[in-house]
């Protein structure tokens, strides 16, 4: 009997000390490299594959040069590169026309082939085979599971139409979201509310339009972000300068806020809200859903002045559109939130494009210019760890995957060269930069998992 207490006794200090040691430690940056050409290289997103692998969205400006296998097409071409399991380059795919073309986001379909919505200013030329409509235009492409071109489409209008976001919904069919600044024509069936208006379009498998609406007030309204929910609806955010008018029911709080709508399937608002402070306010993309909540992000003005200095900041928001709380990432400098997701225990994990050095929430230092910092909170927005890398220039746009649990890969556009975190050299002036990171804190279900393999062999 003494003898199995002592077993226990030993047992739980040793836990404790294996726990108390992985939560002091620092996140560990385990693996990286680096994509690009001889010119500009810039991350839109990363998204995971079914193979295990993933797809990088990127644009370049960069012709054959470094890793880029395909010519520039224009001023900016859609760039993607596909990773195996093993980090592998599989294939790369370099699309576009004679001016700016950039991916908004891709989802893998039934086939294993991709749907990809990319913004186009383009005409007809390189291997776009589609006529632009106006300015900008929303640019659905579809490819096979190696990057092959199957069929293409343009929706748009006779002004700008810019696409800013990509979801699918529960009903298996799209939302692609923008900011138009279009009347009534082309695919636009709907007047403008003000000089710009959230523009929502939703389509099919085949990029077939089921139903278009415009959104907005009096001013200037710009989409950020949405984020498809289980019930079937979906929430839009965005920056929005209207008073009330046109569709737009709640006031300003300051100058710009950051304006939240929740729209059901057909296209009804369900209900809107307006988050931020009496300064101004920013929307960003990250979102997410967890149980029958979400969190929406943006960015908040924390002091008056000609130049107000931001902060990353992300909103609990209900299924009614109640606020529920408020978490802002507070530091010296301008910050904003560039992606985030839940985490095995309920918390949330985000990734700040950081000017700031060590101070209030931040426990890093600077590495130079722009760095990525990455904030892990518990489920009551308390801080368990948070890091920061980077080198002496500029890292920005950062989008990540949890590929399994507590392992990070982050995709981010670079300008550093070998220095802070960055160990390896860059092939033009930006780059594609691909960090593996792993969080030390010991997740509950492997601890379990530990701790029957101890007591029970």
């Amino acid at each position: 009997m003494k003898y199995m207490i002592r077993k226990f006794i030993s047992v739980v200090s040793i836990g404790f000390i294996f726990l108390f040691s992985h939560s002091i430690q620092s996140q560990e940056i385990f693996w990286q490299k680096r994509y690009g050409g001889s010119g500009l290289d810039n991350v839109n997103k990363i998204i995971p594959t079914k193979d295990k692998g993933y797809l990088v969205l990127s644009y370049s400006n960069s012709g054959i040069s470094g890793d880029k296998t395909e010519p520039c097409f224009g001023d900016y071409d859609i760039w993607l590169l596909k990773f195996n399991q093993q980090d592998t380059l599989e294939w790369q795919k370099t699309i576009g026309g004679n001016k700016s073309d950039s991916p908004v986001g891709a989802f893998q379909m039934a086939d294993e082939g991709y749907l990809i919505l990319a913004n186009s200013s383009s005409g007809i030329s390189g291997n776009k085979t589609v006529a632009s409509k106006g300015g900008d235009d929303f640019w659905l492409i579809r490819i096979d599971r190696t990057g092959n071109i199957s069929w293409q489409k343009s929706i748009g209008a006779d002004s700008t139409d810019s696409p800013n976001i990509f979801v699918r919904t529960k009903d298996g069919n799209f939302i692609a979201c923008g900011t138009s600044a279009s009347g009534i024509s082309g695919d636009k069936t709907e007047k403008s509310r003000g000089r710009y208006d959230y523009w929502v379009v939703k389509i099919d498998q085949n990029a077939k339009i089921i139903w278009e609406k415009t959104l907005g007030g009096n001013h200037d309204d710009t989409v950020d972000g949405a984020l498809a929910l289980s019930d079937g609806s979906f929430t839009i955010s965005g920056t929005s300068l209207s008073q009330v008018n046109g569709d737009k029911t709640v006031p300003l709080i300051g100058n710009d806020d950051i304006w939240v709508l929740n729209i059901s399937s057909g296209g009804k608002i369900n209900y809107q809200l307006a988050l931020g402070t009496s300064i101004a306010d920013r929307a960003s993309r990250a979102m997410f859903e967890i149980g029958d909540e979400h969190w929406v992000s943006g960015n908040i003005g924390v002091n008056s002045g000609s130049k107000p200095q931001f902060d990353a900041s992300i909103y609990l928001v209900d299924q009614n559109g109640k606020g529920k709380d408020t978490i802002i990432f507070r530091a010296n400098r301008d910050d904003a939130i560039s992606w985030m997701s839940s985490t095995y225990n309920g918390g949330t994990m985000s990734a700040i494009v950081s000017l700031s050095d060590k101070g209030g929430m931040k426990t890093d230092t600077s590495r130079g210019g722009r760095d990525v910092w990455l904030v892990r909170l518990d489920k009551n927005g308390k801080l368990v760890w948070d890091k920061t890398f980077g080198g002496n220039l500029d890292e920005s746009a950062a989008s990540f995957i949890e590929y399994e649990p507590g392992h990070y890969l982050i995709a981010c556009t670079s300008s550093s060269r070998i220095s802070g975190d960055i160990t390896v050299a860059g092939k033009g002036a930006n780059d594609i930069l691909i960090i593996k990171i792993k969080d030390h804190t010991v997740p509950k279900c492997c601890l379990l998992r530990w701790w029957n393999k101890i007591f029970n062999g």
